[in-house]
């Protein structure tokens, strides 16, 4: 395997004591603002932002297509053993061997290059340092990878990385822009254990971590430091500790349960909340550390991505929730110097034919703070269908189209950079698929700077620590979040921001004036501070806020309804019964439930049925019908200026949906998850919003342009805000000279969009 050639720092340039940087000279990558938008510029030129990612067998596919920068997968990371390195081919490295190859065939390939510290799953380096190792509790499947909490793991694995980087800079630093640095199950930087991956998680438990030395060392660094005191952690906690020595990390009895039954109680459970804090902080330290140690490494010549931030990310029953996730320090890793873009891939549920495109991450937030958002786009072809997709798989070239032109067009219109990735091996093999992926590329390119400006007029708000508040492995954060977005939110007929309620302190309130309806998905308890920052950008100039399940409901009085009212404006009762939470709609003429001619049922059952969400789901994380839910609190409206539906599940038929004048601004509260599109675009259009269509399926829209991927056959009219010129992007001709409507006829699963200027008066 040529193990002396390459290992124990033998490369020319570079000793073992050396750390400057020998990053290639004829190259650098960087993100700058551009034409309103972060950019990339290599050697000084803008880049579209379009790339792919694929392993050698593949690569002509891509190089056939127009593709100039690669994201190479697979090859290791080649630290095979204590101050060991291994850069030719091995069971453990082959990326020398890789990068070969590419450049073989395409001598000027752009290239980023993963690096990631994931697999094997027993690690060499946390086998031989035992007392470093990760510890789950609850189940332990026999994974031996290191603890982020790990100092020692982190400055040694962190040292293995500048080694990497300094001899790839070497050999091939005039075709590398830049790294993504992993650690993680697939290098995505999630905690271990953040999820069981096998099926029988439902019946014999979850992984839980981190109960490692390291990390109990953590918990207790961190609450000596915020509490100064055992006195003041006895009196916080409810303990009666002697020292910080006698300081435990909570259990997984109390994890998994909640005091309010699945909420937790801002009093009496802190000392949870805490160790979730610090347990994800752990990921944000190491990454940071990883990526200043590659911009060091490459002389701040090269661009760092990562993946991080996956707030849309819920699935219950074993699968990564928010709060074991280590993805809750997005705020941090934005204003990281070192970090330039935040990947995630798009949300595998209902993603294949008659679903949606949007990211597991927030693009909002992190474009809005000047980095860059990358969509890892790794959808079905007709060729191979991708992991975890068994079903409406596109059949043909046709439908492989369509569905690459929906994805890119959705990351265009946000101002996003996308790769198309080649998972599951050989999706694009075939001419016809080239051509397919040639042609929306060659689109993506033409408009890339004349799309992105943003003109939303919705804000969808989430919280990083929102899920600190409830039970782990709760059910219902999958309705109020993520199945929320997929299902309702994108197929609303307009499109919408994504903000981290943090990002808010950054921006000035004109900044934000362009928003006239605002959603808070799931936000049970706020801070003094974070209701400042709504008070500042949302309760004003008539804007509608919808609020879903219990809006600030905790605080330190336990379940605060007085709280919850001054919040959103409505009086609520609640009762502690278990149970299921639906809402059906009144028979009312408000403009609100415009659009339908009977109620509709929604919440954890309804129209949009429990099973049609799981048929759709990854891995069937969601609770279908044999499952159900058991919700508890539940809370209803006592008082409203109209009530717009009624729960049918709690004695009496409280009400559930209803709306409420608060002077400066107008309150809607729903009681239930998964308020529907209709219902959505009715608001919107009150709030003064422009709405595009009332046709099924997913609108994209930025200044001058609106994309739509249709979910039905039939005659779809898509509304412009202003009389226009109007192309037809992907065909390339012109449909009217002046015109503020669209009427076209669709099928299900064509992809549309179109570009409008203003005609002169």
């Amino acid at each position: 395997m040529g193990l002396l050639t390459g290992l124990a720092f033998t490369f020319a340039g570079f000793s073992q004591s050396s750390k400057k940087p020998i990053a290639g000279e004829g190259l650098t990558a960087e993100l700058k603002m551009h034409e309103g938008r972060s950019t990339l510029f290599i050697n000084g030129q803008p880049h579209d932002g379009i790339f792919c990612s694929t392993r050698p067998g593949y690569k002509q596919n891509f190089a056939e297509a127009g593709f100039d920068i690669f994201n190479i997968l697979g090859g290791g990371h080649g630290w095979i053993a204590d101050g060991v390195y291994d850069y030719l081919e091995s069971d453990e490295y082959h990326m020398d061997n890789n990068i070969e190859s590419f450049l073989a065939q395409k001598p000027d390939a752009k290239l980023i290059l993963r690096l990631v510290f994931a697999y094997p799953r027993n690690f060499w380096w946390a086998v031989q340092n035992v007392d470093e190792q990760a510890v789950p509790k609850g189940r332990d499947l026999g994974r031996k990878m290191p603890s982020y909490a790990s100092l020692k793991w982190r400055e040694e694995a962190g040292e293995a990385l500048r080694n990497i980087v300094l001899h790839l800079e070497e050999k091939y630093g005039n075709n590398i822009i830049g790294y993504l640095p992993g650690c993680g199950s697939c290098g995505e930087w999630f905690q271990w254990h953040a999820y069981t991956e096998i099926t029988d998680r439902f019946t014999n438990g979850y992984q839980l971590g981190d109960y490692s030395k390291p990390m109990l060392k953590a918990y207790r660094e961190y609450v000596k430091n915020k509490y100064k005191s055992i006195e003041r952690v006895n009196a916080v906690y409810s303990t009666n500790l002697k020292s910080f020595d006698e300081l435990e990390i909570p259990g997984v009895d109390q994890r998994l349960g909640a005091t309010y039954g699945i909420l937790r109680s801002v009093a009496d459970e802190q000392a949870l909340v805490d160790y979730y804090e610090i347990f994800n902080r752990q990921v944000y330290e190491t990454l940071a550390h990883f990526a200043g140690i590659v911009k060091e490494a490459t002389d701040r010549k090269k661009l760092v991505l990562v993946f991080y931030g996956y707030n849309w990310v819920e699935q219950p029953r074993g699968g990564v929730t928010q709060t074991r996730s280590g993805h809750v320090h997005l705020d941090e890793v934005i204003s990281c110097p070192d970090v330039d873009y935040i990947v995630a891939p798009y949300e595998y549920s209902f993603r294949q034919l008659e679903g949606v495109i949007s990211g597991q991450g927030v693009p909002g937030s992190v474009i809005r703070r000047g980095k860059q958002y990358l969509h890892e786009l790794d959808g079905s072809t007709y060729l191979e269908s991708c992991w975890p997709s068994d079903h409406h798989n596109p059949t043909n070239p046709e439908e492989s189209g369509n569905l690459l032109r929906r994805d890119l067009t959705k990351a265009l219109m946000e101002g996003a950079s996308v790769w198309f990735m080649d998972l599951a091996g050989g999706m694009y093999d075939s001419p016809e698929m080239v051509e397919e992926l040639r042609k929306t590329i060659e689109m993506g390119r033409k408009i890339y700077f004349k799309a992105g400006v943003n003109n939303r007029q919705v804000a969808v708000v989430l919280q990083s620590r929102d899920g600190f508040y409830y039970r782990e492995n709760e059910a219902l954060r999958a309705p109020l979040i993520h199945q929320f977005k997929q299902f309702e939110l994108e197929r609303m007929g307009l499109g919408y921001d994504d903000l981290m309620l943090e990002n808010l302190k950054y921006l000035d309130p004109d900044e934000t004036e362009q928003y006239k309806f605002w959603i808070f998905p799931s936000s049970v308890h706020f801070t003094d501070e974070e209701l400042e920052l709504i008070q500042e950008h949302c309760m004003r100039n008539g804007n509608y806020i919808l609020w879903c399940y219990a809006p600030g409901v905790l605080s330190e009085r336990g379940i605060d309804l007085e709280r919850m009212e001054k919040i959103s404006g409505f009086k609520c009762g609640h009762t502690m019964d278990p149970g299921e939470l639906a809402v059906r709609t009144a028979l009312s003429e408000h403009p609100i439930l415009k659009g339908r001619n009977t109620p509709i049922i929604y919440g954890t059952y309804g129209e949009l049925s429990p099973d049609h969400i799981n048929y759709h789901s990854s891995l069937r994380h969601y609770p279908g019908s044999d499952v159900g839910f058991s919700v508890a609190p539940r809370f209803y409206i006592e008082e409203a200026d109209e009530v717009l539906g009624h729960i049918l599940d709690i004695e009496g038929y409280p009400g559930g949906l209803g709306i409420k004048d608060m002077g400066d601004w107008v309150s809607v509260y729903s009681a239930a998850p998964l308020v529907p599109k209709h219902i959505l675009r009715n608001i919107a259009r009150e709030a003064g919003c422009h709405v595009y269509t009332d046709f099924l399926g997913q609108t994209y829209q930025s200044r001058n342009f609106v994309g739509f991927f249709s979910h039905e056959t039939g005659n779809c009219r898509i509304q412009l805000p202003y009389h226009s010129r109007i192309l037809d992007v992907y065909n390339d001709r012109v449909v009217a000279e002046d015109a503020d409507v669209i009427d076209i006829s669709l099928n299900v699963n064509d992809a549309v969009l179109f570009r409008y200027e203003p005609v002169d008066p």
